[in-house]
This record gives C-alpha cells, sequence and structure tokens, in this order.
C-alpha cells in the first residue's frame, strides 16, 4: 500500500516516499539535483521459480531472468564525489543525493540518479579505509562461523554483532551454489582460508593483514593467501589501472548489480544497484557498472554477486539495529553464502553529539505538511538520548512556510523551492535536514493496480 510522505500531502498530485508505490519526478527537482523520494521502490517480485546452479547465482539469472540473480554491489568514495575521466559516462544527472556519517571514518551514500538515456537507477554505497585504526572490514559468514551455509546478509551481519564486532554497514559478496550455499570462490576470514575457490578463474577481493585492498585474479591470490586477513571471491575485475577492463556479460543486460573498487588512496568502497524495478530502478550491464565505478573513483573494481542477492544494509545514524536499505529484486532478502562486513572500532557510549533529521533530500508538491523528526546520535553513531526540553525547531528560510517550534510539522505555502529545518537546543544547531517543494510533471506507479476510495486519502504501509 502507499504512504503518503510526511503525512497527508493537501494536493492534487501526492509525492511519496521511496518505499511507497507512486513514482512521482519533477523537472524542477532534477534542475535542482534534489533526490524525488517522489520515487517509489517497491521491489518487484520475481513470479518464476528460483534455479539451482552449481556455479553461481548469476548463472541462475542468465537461465531464468526473473528468478535468483546476482548482486553488484560496491563501495562509492565516501562523501566525495569523485569522477574519473570517462567517456560517455554512465550518470547524466544526480536527482536526489543523501550521504551520511555512519560511524567515525566509514561514510554512505545514497543516489537517485539518470543515465544517458533518461532511466532512472538507486545506487546505495559505503566506503571506509581499512587502514584506519577506527574501521575494519570482515568477511561474513553464515552465524559468523566456518561452516558453508546460506543466511541473508543481516543476520550473517547479526550474527557477528552478537560476538562483539560493531557493525555498521554489510553487502552481500561471492557467487555461490544455490542448493547449499557452497562458495564459488575463496574464503579467508581472520586469517584463515576456509574454502579454496573451485576454478582457476575466480577471482577476488580481500584485506592484508597490515590493512592494504587488494583485488586480484587466481595467481595474484596464490602469492599472496599469506598475507590476507580477510578475502572472498568475486567475478570479473571490471576496472584495472583506473580503465575498464572484463566486462563479460552476467545475467540479461540491466541487472541489479554489487562490485567493490579500490579508490588511489586505498579508500574501498562497495555499491549495490537496484534493477528489475522500472522506473524506480532497471539495473544496468556489467560494461556501465564498469564505467560507473571509475566514474566513482575506482582505479581497480571487481564485480559481485548480483540480481536477488544484492543487498545493501547499514545501521543508520541515531539507530541500535541494523536495516536493509535497498529493495532486494526478489521483493524480500536473499540468504548468500557470504557478505563484506563493515566494522567500527569505536563504542558506543550513548551521550549526545548530535541529531539526525529526517525526511531529508526528499520531494514533496506545494502545500505538503512535512513532518520533521529527530533522532539522537553519539560519537559513534549509535543512539542517544536527545533532550527532554530546551529543543526548538526553526527553518533557515521562512518565504516557503511555517513550522511548528515545538513539533517540528512544517507546512508548505505554496511557493517552490529548499527547505531546511534545524533542531536547536540552546542556541546549537543539533541537526538539520532539506525538503524541496516542487510540482510534479509526471506520475508513475510500480505496481499495476492501486485503489483508493474516491475523496480519500491513503496513508498505510
Amino acid at each position: 500500500m502507499a504512504a503518503l510522505m510526511g503525512g497527508e500531502v493537501a494536493a492534487p498530485v501526492v509525492a511519496v516516499t521511496a518505499t511507497d508505490t507512486p513514482v512521482v519526478s519533477s523537472t524542477a527537482a532534477t534542475a535542482s539535483q534534489k533526490s524525488s523520494s517522489a520515487t517509489a521502490s517497491s521491489a518487484a517480485n520475481s513470479t518464476d521459480a528460483k534455479v539451482q546452479t552449481n556455479t553461481s547465482q548469476e548463472a541462475a539469472d542468465t537461465a531464468k531472468k526473473a528468478s535468483s540473480t546476482t548482486t553488484a554491489s560496491g563501495t562509492t568514495s565516501a562523501i566525495a564525489n569523485t569522477q574519473a575521466d570517462v567517456t560517455n559516462p554512465v550518470i547524466k544527472s544526480i536527482i536526489g543525493q543523501q550521504q551520511a556519517t555512519l560511524a567515525p571514518g566509514i561514510t554512505e551514500q545514497k543516489l537517485t540518479y539518470l543515465n544517458q538515456n533518461g532511466v532512472q537507477n538507486k545506487y546505495y554505497s559505503v566506503a571506509l579505509d581499512p587502514k584506519n585504526p577506527n574501521t575494519q572490514l570482515v568477511a561474513g559468514t553464515p552465524n559468523d562461523g566456518t561452516a558453508t551455509g546460506l543466511q541473508t546478509v543481516r543476520d550473517q551481519a547479526n550474527a557477528a554483532v552478537k560476538h562483539g564486532q560493531q557493525v555498521v554497514a554489510a553487502v552481500n559478496a561471492d557467487f555461490f551454489k544455490m542448493t547449499d550455499g557452497t562458495p564459488i570462490g575463496n574464503v579467508v576470514k581472520n586469517g584463515t582460508e576456509l574454502h579454496a575457490a573451485t576454478s582457476a578463474s575466480e577471482t577476488f577481493f580481500g584485506v592484508k593483514k597490515d590493512g592494504t585492498p587488494i583485488i586480484g585474479n587466481a595467481q595474484t591470490y596464490q602469492q599472496v593467501k599469506g598475507e590476507l586477513q580477510q578475502a572472498l571471491g568475486g567475478r570479473n575485475i571490471l576496472v584495472a589501472n583506473g580503465k575498464v577492463n572484463d566486462t563479460t556479460a552476467i545475467g540479461s543486460d540491466n541487472e541489479p548489480r554489487t562490485a567493490v573498487g579500490i579508490k588511489a588512496d586505498g579508500t574501498v568502497f562497495f555499491v549495490v544497484i537496484d534493477g528489475r524495478q522500472a522506473p524506480i530502478s532497471s539495473g544496468l550491464s556489467m560494461t556501465d557498472l564498469a564505467k560507473l565505478m571509475i566514474e566513482r573513483g575506482a582505479v581497480t573494481a571487481l564485480n559481485l554477486d548480483g540480481g536477488g542477492s544484492s543487498t545493501f544494509v547499514t545501521r543508520q545514524p541515531g539507530d541500535t539495529q541494523l536495516a536493509v536499505q535497498n529493495q532486494p529484486s526478489d521483493g524480500n532478502e536473499r540468504a548468500v553464502a557470504n557478505t563484506w562486513l563493515v566494522v567500527s572500532k569505536t563504542a558506543p557510549d550513548h551521550k549526545l553529539a548530535s541529531a539526525q533529521v529526517t525526511p531529508d533530500d526528499a520531494v514533496y508538491a506545494p502545500n505538503s505538511t512535512v513532518n520533521f523528526k529527530a533522532k539522537g546520535v553519539d560519537a559513534s553513531g549509535s543512539s542517544a538520548s536527545l533532550p527532554a526540553s530546551g529543543l526548538t525547531w526553526q527553518l533557515t528560510d521562512s518565504r516557503l512556510g511555517t513550522i511548528d517550534a515545538n513539533t517540528g510539522v512544517f507546512q508548505s505555502n505554496g511557493k517552490t523551492g529548499d527547505v531546511t529545518a534545524q533542531l536547536v537546543a540552546n542556541g546549537k544547531v543539533l541537526g538539520s535536514a532539506t525538503v524541496t517543494i516542487a510540482v510534479p510533471d509526471k506520475l508513475s506507479f510500480s505496481q499495476s493496480e492501486l485503489s483508493v476510495k474516491q475523496g480519500a486519502t491513503q496513508i498505510g504501509r
């Protein structure tokens, strides 16, 4: 069911959140490069039975396009929007952008972008420097153990949390046998090889014991195996020496994808692209994935499992639990063989350092009502209590409407533009968020039917 963004919207066309059904786009929002969270991200449920394969998840996808497929997750540059010199870049325009510090040294970025053909995609990334003493990359496995099996990305991350790891982000990793979860590539966890690749053509991403990230082929793996602290397999080294490398097709032309990239400064970034959910997010080809990784700063990059496996999990600032941020194309979380876990070494103290204000970078129709809310955040990115009194909401510019100083409810006066709301405590700004008021020029739906009684306002989930 559809949920109106921020509550009731008093306008002939409504804007909805990224998990809602209608999709509303606005040229005004595009021009200002604001994310129209007015684009719905309802996951496309596959109607085909999942195909079992002895080679990989994406091979299954090739056999049955709508069945389980591999993911394309990779990391992106932290907050910097570094772009390489690429002929015919993948991203034509960014229409929405959110970025956050998940923990010291670990940054998240979410983009809604249009490609050169005007097709929209949803992009999720997390970045870190594995040599930073505040961060760590860990190979995730089912139940955080040594045995082969299948478990969702979130459950693998939570298993590590139970063992004392402060996991703040996780993505799916290697291809695997759907029958029993046997990974296709190498598995090195905490310096111990748990599984050797079944093919000499398999590639890998890993982190050496000194924190140096590395992407290589089977020969490279044998050369550095004793130096690796963590490593998991992948397929197709997409980028080598800053150039498009192996883009052999996996799945159809446009699929959900997952990839990992390494920048020139040693930053590692994982990227997940949603797919099979047009017009919300169509996915992309292997060639475009390679080019996109270069655009985001990769000098070397590796394709990971994609399709229905593509999953992006984070602990959002101010939260204590991990949550799936993207829309897996199966319509739910798929159990996978292994994962990459992004770990913070900064322990939570739950003392207030800032506030996370939402909604942020969303688009609303004129005359909308927007209910701004806030959560307390400590220095580790975890939860903290907000003061029981002394909090006030304010606008940086009151020309577009008014905000209730006590409740944070903003009322648009019908004018268009950007609105920034701030939460203030004793004269100090704890946090802020910006939304765009724009006139939608397009309304589309990600499901064939949506029923609402005439004159009714539907606010459901």
